[in-house]
């Protein structure tokens, strides 16, 4: 991994001088953001015998995820209609379900037209049925983030900079992520981060009022 390489060699050169802070990304930065995806996927039976572009459904899962991103945080939908939406939303893209739309009045207004579309697309999604295949999932996709682990060369990182900080505790490591608050707190425990950076120097965007 050539950018955990540059950063090392910066920080053990420069560290006394100039650098006064080191802050990580979390999510598929210090670990492996597919695997856990990638594992859920491969234990659902329903799943078993269908063609899925793994990667290519890793993306369309987080993209619809950052889509109803505020909706969650403010409130306007909630955690569970959060994850079935992203995960239905990417099972309709891979084109194992399918969501047959009605034809529309030819004099009825675009607005009306779109809203209406989203609101029947939003009712299939949230059937019984859907529920049941995103239940599933999550339940897998949970346990399996409970057991992600550190990339080796970012352990070998954070030990190195550990180091650095015993001879300038100037420094300040920290990490900065994007999600709800108590998710992304539970990543970082599952990671054991809090052996190299102080909690106080962990920010999580769920945990902000803006």
């Amino acid at each position: 991994m050539s950018t955990t390489t540059t950063v090392t060699t910066t920080t053990t050169t420069t560290a006394k001088s100039t650098i006064k802070g080191i802050i990580f990304d979390l999510d598929d930065t210090l670990y492996d953001q597919l695997l856990p995806f990638k594992e859920s996927i491969y234990k659902m039976k329903f799943l078993s015998d269908k063609n899925i572009n793994i990667e290519e459904a890793f993306k369309q899962f987080r993209y619809h995820s950052d889509q109803v991103f505020e909706k969650t945080i403010n409130g306007e939908m909630s955690e569970n209609e959060m994850h079935n939406y992203r995960f239905i939303k990417m099972l309709i893209d891979q084109g194992i379900i399918i969501i047959k739309k009605e034809e529309k009045k030819e004099k009825q207004k675009e607005e009306e037209k779109e809203k209406e579309e989203e609101n029947e697309e939003r009712i299939k999604i949230y059937n019984e049925e859907n529920k049941k295949l995103t239940n599933e999932f999550q339940f897998n996709y949970l346990k399996q983030l409970n057991q992600i682990k550190l990339i080796n060369e970012f352990e070998q990182l954070l030990l190195k900079l550990n180091e650095i900080q015993k001879e300038n505790n100037e420094i300040k490591i920290g990490i900065i992520t994007n999600g709800p608050s108590e998710h992304q707190l539970e990543k970082i425990k599952s990671l054991q981060l809090f052996k190299y950076i102080k909690p106080e120097y962990s920010i999580i965007s769920g945990s902000i009022d803006f």
